[in-house]
């Protein structure tokens, strides 16, 4: 499997159907409004973005693009998983 330096470097080489973004948060919009201009759909895992702003950014790429743009959810507080919890912890 090949490595790349950076996302620019990837799309150089190769094309992706769908890009996951799960680098640092201070990432995320940037490369999913990349991997959106070169023709990928989007899984970004949670927080969405640094700023209310950047969320906007990419929402106007996803248009543009008529993409899809997934955002992974966390789970660990919902009532569900934090009974799981419970129920492991007390065995």
């Amino acid at each position: 499997m090949p490595i790349f330096n950076s996302i620019e470097d990837f799309y150089e080489h190769l094309y992706a159907g769908l890009a996951i973004i799960s680098s640092p948060i201070n990432y995320h919009c940037q490369q999913t409004c990349y991997a959106l201009s070169k023709g990928s759909n989007v899984l970004c895992e949670k927080p969405v973005s640094a700023t209310v702003q950047d969320a906007f950014k990419m929402l106007q790429a996803k248009e543009k693009s008529g993409k899809f743009v997934g955002i992974g959810f966390q789970w660990s507080y919902t009532k569900a998983i934090q009974n799981l919890k419970r129920d492991i912890m007390n065995g």
